[in-house]
C-alpha cells in the first residue's frame, strides 16, 4: 500500500560483492531463520533468529550470512518507525509501563574503518526503481559517529506483553 510494502526473502549467499542503500524507506528486518553480521557505517550488528534490524532510509549496509539457510521478513515503510506514543513519556524516554525498554535496544559495535580506494557497488533503491552506483572508496570509510540516527536490533525475545511480569 501506501505506507509500506512486505517482501519474504530466503537468501542463500552473502552480500559480498555488493552494498544495499534504501533512499525511499526504512527497513524493518525480522529473521526468521539464519544468524550473520549487517555491516555498517555505523559499526557491525550480529544478528541470530527472532532479532529485527531496523535500517533507517539511506543506510548503506552488507548482510553476511553464516549459512546458506535463512529467511527474512522485510517491512518498508514509507514513514519512520517511531516506538507508539502510549509508551513514551513527554521527554522521549520510555515509560516503566512498557513492554520494553531502552536496554532492550542493541547499538552497532566494532566499528571497523575500511580506508580502501577501488571500485565498489552499491544499489541504492529509490521509487522503485535500482540504480546500481560505483564509489571510489569503500562506503564504511568513517572512523566513529555520533548522533541518535542509526541502525540497531531488537530481539522479539526481549518483548514482554503487558500481561506478563513486570520489568
Amino acid at each position: 500500500n501506501n505506507d509500506c510494502e512486505i517482501t519474504v526473502s530466503a537468501p542463500t549467499q552473502s552480500m559480498d560483492s555488493y552494498f544495499y542503500k534504501n533512499s525511499s524507506a526504512d527497513e524493518l528486518i525480522f529473521v526468521h531463520e539464519g544468524e550473520g553480521i549487517c555491516k555498517t557505517l555505523y559499526g557491525e550488528l550480529p544478528f541470530k533468529y527472532g532479532d529485527y534490524i531496523m535500517i533507517p532510509r539511506g543506510t548503506i549496509y552488507q548482510l553476511e550470512f553464516k549459512t546458506a539457510q535463512n529467511r527474512l521478513l522485510i517491512v518498508e515503510s514509507y514513514g519512520p518507525y517511531e516506538y507508539p506514543k502510549r509508551y513514551m513519556s513527554k521527554t522521549g524516554q520510555l515509560m516503566e509501563d512498557s513492554p520494553f525498554c531502552e536496554r532492550d535496544i542493541v547499538p552497532p559495535t566494532n566499528l571497523v574503518t575500511h580506508d580502501t580506494e577501488g571500485e565498489f557497488l552499491i544499489y541504492i533503491k529509490k521509487n522503485q526503481m535500482m540504480y546500481p552506483t560505483t564509489y571510489k572508496y569503500h562506503p564504511f570509510d568513517a572512523i566513529g559517529w555520533d548522533g541518535c540516527h542509526y541502525p540497531y536490533i531488537f530481539s522479539i525475545f526481549n518483548f514482554e506483553p503487558i500481561t506478563g511480569r513486570v520489568h
